[in-house]
């Protein structure tokens, strides 16, 4: 009985340095993942009174397709190019001090291939084709494969960092921490 009260007692002090670790005034603390689409952001921040926090996203994509010019000329090939992409922002946390990460106050990292399949919204800066003349066509079966994202908060009590495993996640999707 003795024991077992031990344990019910080192249960409950865990469960709250653990709440009081993540609410307390001055650190930041971070529940929330990144979806696939589009890489976005979502979750809660909190901990951080009505400070701001500069968030910083960044994501690895790989894009497989063929490039065509417009004379229609097909390279038999396939073009492969890895891209890096990122974003960041800053957030002010409300008088709770907390960051609500939802459609309209977070981070996206668009899909490089326009809703349409046809060229990239990257093209040129990716130099995934020879030059604006020509158009990428991505391949239909994983045409476009996010991988690691990586989120960095930046507040007033230092920094943390997320990273996400977005390896074969469907569209829709969640990403598992890693």
């Amino acid at each position: 009985m003795r024991k077992r009260a031990l344990s019910v007692l080192a249960a409950v002090v865990l469960l709250f340095s653990t709440v009081t670790a993540v609410g307390a005034r001055g650190s930041f603390g971070f529940s929330g993942g990144v979806s696939i689409g589009s890489v976005t952001l979502f979750g809660v921040g909190v901990g951080v009174a009505n400070t701001a926090v500069t968030a910083e996203m960044s994501a690895d994509v790989s894009v497989s397709g063929v490039c065509i010019n417009n004379g229609s000329n097909k390279p038999d090939g396939v073009n492969d190019t890895a891209l890096s992409l990122a974003i960041t922002d800053t957030f002010v946390a409300d008088d709770n001090g907390r960051i609500v990460f939802t459609d309209g106050n977070t981070l996206v990292i668009e899909d490089p291939v326009n809703d349409d399949g046809s060229a990239p919204k990257l093209a040129n800066e990716a130099k995934i084709c020879k030059n604006k003349n020509w158009t990428f066509i991505p391949s239909e079966e994983g045409g476009i494969q996010w991988g690691i994202v990586t989120v960095t908060f930046h507040h007033s009590s230092g920094t943390q960092t997320k990273t996400y495993d977005c390896t074969g996640v469907a569209l829709g999707g969640t990403c598992p921490e890693i």
